[in-house]
């Protein structure tokens, strides 16, 4: 299990920059990605993904629909799927924390879905949500829930 964090002060809007790691892209999250159970802010939350296809998270930061209540292994909403490399799992596992500190513990599976297990205990409570880079498959496709 691996604990990563990544946590910015201001938005970043720029897309298609060039940077220390060379071309990169911010996308966003589109209605199909999401499951009904949690909301994002649209205006914000998105991902980078790099011209060598490494994957990573902005911020992502979202709250469950129903407020108070738990994540019990549900699929949330999906990334793009991970690369294959012989040998290695191609599922992630990690922790990450919501707002008031909260530790929720997430697996993006091979398809790229985020399954997320743990309490909302606060009705303004939001999931922070950083996860580990990851190189992806090219061409970049989702899988269907």
């Amino acid at each position: 299990m691996s604990i990563f964090g990544y946590q910015s002060d201001q938005i970043n809007t720029t897309v298609n920059t060039t940077s220390a790691l060379g071309e990169h892209s911010a996308i966003k999250f589109r209605p199909e990605d999401v499951v009904n159970t949690i909301v994002f802010n649209s205006n914000r939350d998105s991902f980078t993904l790099t011209n060598t296809n490494i994957l990573m998270g902005n911020d992502i930061v979202f709250k469950r629909t129903a407020g108070v209540g738990r994540f019990n292994s549900e699929r949330i909403f999906r990334l793009p799927v991970k690369a294959f490399f012989r040998g290695f799992s191609r599922a992630a596992f990690g922790i990450t924390f919501s707002n008031i500190g909260n530790p929720f513990t997430y697996r993006i599976d091979s398809n790229g879905h985020v399954f997320l297990n743990g309490e909302i205990t606060s009705v303004n409570e939001e999931v922070i949500f950083n996860f580990t880079p990851y190189v992806v498959e090219t061409p970049i496709r989702f899988v269907d829930f």
